[in-house]
């Protein structure tokens, strides 16, 4: 009797320690693929570092024309465009890209300055989004949407990490007194 319930207890210990291997195995694959995708992310994002880096180091100044062509083949990629779509959207982006820009920098802009260039950025950004919709399908404007608020999120991370002095204080009235 004393064999049975030892033998028993044996079975059954192994049996816990069988069950116990196959969770940590378990755990194990889920913990490699997720690091697999971690990584993949990471590599993305390096190559698209390092695309922008040598972009940047190449200093290309690219003519209006040539970056209104560019941006087309890319929304025709990415929107699979149809010809009449291809047309519609260079003339939209000849229209709106191609304005003379005011760069002020190292000047000291009044309030006034300010709201008007910010109200004028805006307007032409509601423009363009609603001549897109005119010309794209559903569908198709749902992946435009899509996609810049991908490339603006983007943007703000790589922004973010670039300005090292950038510190993200809530805006209370103490912090407002200081600006």
């Amino acid at each position: 009797m004393k064999r049975i319930i030892v033998l028993a207890a044996i079975a059954l210990f192994s049996f816990e320690m069988n069950a116990q291997e196959v969770k940590t195995e378990v755990v194990q694959k889920e913990k490699t693929e997720k690091t697999r995708a971690i990584k993949a992310k990471r590599a993305k994002i390096a190559d698209s570092k390092r695309n922008h880096a040598v972009n940047r180091k190449q200093n290309i100044k690219l003519t209006a024309e040539q970056r209104n062509d560019l941006r087309v083949k890319q929304l025709t990629l990415a929107l699979n465009l149809s010809d009449k779509q291809q047309n519609k959207v260079a003339e939209l982006n000849a229209k709106t890209f191609n304005q003379d820009t005011k760069f002020v920098r190292g000047k000291k802009l009044t309030n006034d300055e300010v709201y008007n260039l910010k109200a004028e950025r805006l307007d032409k950004q509601i423009a363009y989004k609603r001549g897109m919709k005119k010309i794209l399908s559903k569908n198709q404007f749902a992946q435009w949407e899509n996609m810049n608020k991908e490339n603006s999120a983007r943007y703000r991370q790589l922004k973010h990490k670039n300005n090292r002095n950038f510190a993200h204080k809530p805006k209370t009235e103490n912090n407002r007194n200081r600006m």
